[in-house]
């Protein structure tokens, strides 16, 4: 309560780009995801998230609990991992950290008293200056984005963009019969949509796996159906394998893009190395709703 001697410590996990200044003190560099300054009130890019956290805090009436840390949740998933012995994130958005050498982090050179450092490596921003190999459907989806040629790697590989990739498909689908490694007898769905297939996020990752998990075509057909609002007079069983087969190439490359990004940290720490193989092993703590939420499988 509020008339506690001592106020109650808490630690904060905060999923943005920040620039710390001390173990409490973050200023905010800029918003990712879907997430904008329009969505603060007086806006927050630059200002300190904890001072502003504190703030909010004192207006409730009996808390007295005081912000002691702040860290990102890339960081806070390594430590977990660290706590149990059992990383990264990989959910709306992606990040990973790890632990370096204080000697190899350039800016601490100047003033190096040795130890390790926990580095957060913000690898969502991936692709922002660099030429990344994307599809017709990855531009749309930046471009429409709340924060076009920002976060290129997080929009190929986060659980927000699965659906909506998912979902560009589709419509190409129903208006021609060719996409690479993919040749249909007609049209889907005799060319006719819905208005929840013809809206923006109409696709979620939860049907995404719910399809990708289907015991077979007639089970994705009923899936389409219930889900999109689609006729079932317009939905045949082979518009349900050729959906099926969609879903799992997009799940398919955006695993495989998650793990080329953690692969190369355990490279860069001397972990493994390029063409397979460990040379001295480590273990990857992973966190976010798409590991959490869907089950495991392996797959080549």
């Amino acid at each position: 309560s509020s008339t506690q001697e001592k106020p109650l410590l808490m630690g904060m996990t905060f999923a943005f780009p920040v620039t710390k200044t001390s173990l409490r003190s973050a200023k905010l560099l800029r918003w990712t995801k879907e997430i904008t300054d329009e969505h603060s009130s007086g806006g927050t890019v630059g200002k300190d998230v904890v001072e502003l956290l504190q703030v909010a805090l004192k207006k409730i009436e009996g808390l007295h609990i005081k912000c002691n840390a702040l860290i990102n949740d890339a960081t806070a998933t390594l430590l977990a991992q660290a706590y149990e012995s059992r990383g990264c994130e990989i959910g709306n958005g992606t990040n990973g950290a790890y632990v370096e050498a204080a000697e190899n982090v350039e800016f601490l050179r100047s003033n190096n008293k040795g130890g390790q450092m926990v580095l957060n490596t913000e690898w969502g921003s991936f692709g922002n200056t660099a030429n990344l190999q994307r599809t017709q459907f990855d531009y749309r989806i930046d471009r429409e984005s709340a924060h076009p040629g920002r976060q290129i790697f997080e929009k190929l590989v986060s659980s927000t963009s699965v659906g909506e990739l998912v979902r560009l498909v589709l419509l190409h689908q129903i208006d021609t019969i060719t996409l690479p490694l993919l040749t249909l007898n007609r049209p889907l769905f005799n060319r006719i949509s819905s208005k929840k297939l013809n809206t923006k996020g109409g696709i979620d990752l939860e049907l995404v796996w719910d399809i990708d998990d289907a015991d077979d075509n007639s089970a994705v057909q009923q899936l389409l159906v219930d889900r999109l609002d689609l006729s079932p007079n317009n939905v045949t069983e082979e518009d349900g394998r050729t959906v099926k087969e969609i879903c799992r190439a997009i799940l398919l490359r955006t695993a495989r893009l998650g793990a080329c990004a953690i692969a190369s940290i355990l490279v860069l720490m001397g972990r493994a190395q390029v063409g397979g193989g460990i040379e001295k092993g480590g273990r990857v703590g992973i966190n976010g709703g798409s590991v959490i939420t869907f089950k495991f499988r392996t797959r080549a």
